[in-house]
């Protein structure tokens, strides 16, 4: 994670750096901090496909905090 902050501090549009953010966070399972991370990196672009498929990914992040939140 220091090297994707301080990609962000150094660029802070950086779309690349949010993404390496997001999926440090999915690796320590902070899914709070993912769905965040997704939502900044979906605002960095204007690319229709990336913003569709971090639409989905925020969506599925959602969806395994909920599960894990109710033990399911």
């Amino acid at each position: 994670r220091p090297f994707f902050r301080r990609a962000l501090e150094l660029n802070p549009r950086s779309f690349g750096a949010m993404m390496g953010m997001a999926s440090t966070a999915l690796m320590q399972k902070d899914f709070d901090s993912a769905g965040k991370a997704y939502g900044d990196a979906r605002d960095r672009t204007d690319d229709k496909d990336e913003r569709s498929y971090l639409t989905a990914a925020i969506g599925d992040v959602n969806k395994v905090h909920i599960r894990l939140r109710s033990g399911h």
